[in-house]
């Protein structure tokens, strides 16, 4: 699995590198990350936020933000189509 970015507005999903079905991503799911700007790293030090929709990893130290979205690649330049219902779509079901 790939986390990419899905949609406009910063929609993260997952994807199967094998045969490219999308899937929700659980905010567990989200891999940790140690901080570039202060280079602060004990486990847990950079915590995953939703901010605005969108997942946010921000350093607890230096409060530096990013946008996990802003990350990642966009599906269309690893998969092919492949629709995926997201939350407030009218057909969505979890």
């Amino acid at each position: 699995m790939i986390l990419i970015r899905s949609r406009e507005g910063g929609f993260v999903s997952q994807n199967c590198l094998k045969c490219g079905k999308a899937y929700l991503v659980q905010e567990g799911q989200i891999p940790d990350l140690d901080c570039d700007s202060c280079k602060w790293s004990p486990k847990g030090s950079v915590m995953v936020k939703i901010i605005d929709k969108n997942y946010v990893y921000e350093c607890e130290r230096c409060r530096k933000r990013w946008v996990l979205a802003e990350l990642l690649p966009h599906w269309s330049e690893l998969f092919p189509y492949c629709g995926l219902a997201a939350p407030g779509d009218g057909h969505f079901e979890r």
